[in-house]
């Protein structure tokens, strides 16, 4: 009795995992696409910032803030905007806020 079930059991696996490992492929393809789609979205929106970081006007330093300024705190909404759809772990996001932090706060030799 044991035997028999155990042979109807696999036999029915046998038939039916070929079709649960097409059926999974399939969704996995389809999150994949959702997923490719909707970070192409996102890199549009966060390249369409960052053409208007370009838009800074010359005389902005005269209006009493520096185009330095400027630049870092519209540059840091725009990585906090990249960060919040990365794939990456917390803790490489803070590591990427530090390191950009870093390299803004540092003196440039000329």
């Amino acid at each position: 009795m044991a035997k028999n079930n155990y042979e109807a059991l696999n036999s029915q696996l046998l038939d039916d995992l070929p079709k649960l490992c097409d059926l999974s492929v399939e969704i996995l393809y389809d999150c994949i696409r959702c997923f490719l789609k909707a970070k192409k979205n996102f890199i549009g929106r966060i390249a369409m910032h960052m053409f208007s970081l370009m838009d800074l006007p010359l005389l902005l330093g005269s209006q009493g803030t520096s185009i330095l300024e400027t630049f870092q705190v519209k540059h840091t909404l725009v990585m906090d905007d990249l960060c919040r759809l990365s794939i990456l772990h917390k803790q490489m996001q803070s590591c990427i806020k530090t390191d950009t932090l870093k390299r803004n706060s540092s003196p440039r030799g000329s």
